[in-house]
């Protein structure tokens, strides 16, 4: 599968064409500076030694492996039961589907992934409020940044895995994985896993529940 050179318009809304419309390093120019920040805010006013965040950093970037999976899976395959569910489904990850080798519909928009972080860091916030007389607050902020670093390297390497030709054979596996998961209809709803096939394999969605039969895929 190669992607498209161009980017071919799909609506006449200008607003919806540039909510979907999306370059690779969109998401690394609007989160890395956050992620940045939260960390210096940390260990300067948030009583996080410096020698700790590494390690709560590292364990937001695992962690985040995880909600990418329950994300793909519960969230971004799901259609809201309310009136313009469908078109809020195909926003946020319907379009990729219908275009996955339209290398500007790949990377979600931060205008509509912004509303996504204060999702996450939402449970972060309710912890470290919950904790707050055993661990010092700036600890949940770098675990969160960690989770933010985490969703820019899916950002990155799912544009990738789309869009450039790799040598690595890990790489060249993930990628054979995830196009599976775009390209052949018994595994629409298996293999939500993009950075990683380990929660795929934990929660037995590898496979198909049931398979149907299907054409060929090239």
């Amino acid at each position: 599968m190669r992607p498209a050179s161009t980017s071919s318009r799909m609506s006449d809304n200008p607003l919806l064409e540039f909510l979907t419309r999306t370059r690779w390093w969109a998401s690394p120019a609007v989160y890395l500076p956050i992620c940045a920040l939260l960390v210096v805010v940390a260990t300067i006013y948030g009583q996080t030694p410096w020698w700790v965040a590494p390690f709560l950093f590292i364990g937001g970037i695992i962690a985040w492996t995880l909600y990418e999976y329950l994300l793909h899976r519960y969230l971004f395959h799901w259609t809201p039961p309310i009136p313009g569910g469908e078109r809020l489904q195909m926003l946020w990850h319907g379009i990729h589907h219908q275009r996955y080798d339209d290398p500007l519909r790949i990377v979600i928009s931060p205008l509509i992934t912004g509303w996504l972080a204060l999702l996450l860091f939402a449970p972060h916030a309710i912890v470290s409020w919950s904790l707050a007389d055993l661990l010092p607050w700036g600890h949940a902020m770098v675990w969160f940044a960690g989770t933010l670093c985490g969703w820019v390297a899916y950002s990155v390497m799912h544009w990738a895995l789309h869009c450039r030709p790799f040598k690595s054979r890990h790489m060249r596996q993930l990628r054979a994985h995830h196009m599976l998961h775009h390209l052949d209809p018994r595994y629409t709803n298996a293999r939500f896993g993009v950075t990683t096939t380990l929660w795929d394999r934990i929660f037995g969605t590898m496979e198909p529940e049931a398979r149907i039969p299907t054409r060929n895929v090239a």
